[in-house]
């Protein structure tokens, strides 16, 4: 692949997603990244370690480095790995001043400006923390990875399905299929993407 594009060329290597699934996320793409580099933050690993998930950093080794925290189930130390991240940085929301119409700025903290994104009618400390966690993980790879790997197959399936129907189909594939299923966008076990 020639793309001068680098998002485009990593988006290339092996993935669950089928290549024209993820050529489409990236065409209608309008997320914005936050000036970081997606590919660098988040460096928490999950280890089984006797009948333990503990946390380490990429560089910390089992039974040598202390862990950052442990659980009994796999899946909620997946989900500790996007709770870090979201820890780790300072806060991304804030309220403004109330309106006159009885309402809150969300502001979000970008690039160090504050820029208002909505308003909300109830001052509410726990839902712009709920923010945090789901912009972080919505910014970081390997942590929204983490969270798909700890749900369970049935439910990564149904957001396959959700996912496809949000972003559409491919005008070649509606061409070829039209009244085939619903695809999820994943690769068939395998094929490559």
């Amino acid at each position: 692949m020639s793309s001068s594009n680098p998002t485009r060329r990593r988006a290339a290597r092996a993935n669950a997603f089928r290549s024209s699934f993820l050529d489409r996320l990236l065409a209608r793409d309008d997320a914005e990244s936050g000036g970081e580099d997606p590919e660098r933050v988040g460096d928490w690993q999950v280890h089984e370690v006797a009948g333990r998930y503990v946390l380490l950093r990429d560089w910390e080794r089992p039974g040598i480095d202390a862990e950052a925290c442990w659980f009994f189930a796999r899946e909620h130390a997946l989900m500790a790995v996007a709770a870090l991240s979201a820890a780790a940085r300072g806060p991304l929301f804030s309220y403004g001043p109330e309106t006159a119409e009885g309402t809150f700025p969300i502001l979000l903290a970008d690039g160090g400006a504050l820029r208002n994104i909505g308003e909300n009618r109830l001052f509410d400390s726990d839902f712009l923390e709920s923010m945090q966690g789901l912009e972080t993980t919505r910014r970081t790879p390997r942590s929204l990875a983490y969270l798909l790997e700890g749900a369970s197959g049935p439910t990564i399936a149904i957001a396959g399905r959700i996912l496809q129907r949000r972003v559409g189909r491919s005008p070649q594939r509606q061409k070829r299929r039209p009244t085939a299923a619903v695809d999820s966008g994943v690769a068939p076990d395998g094929e490559e993407p």
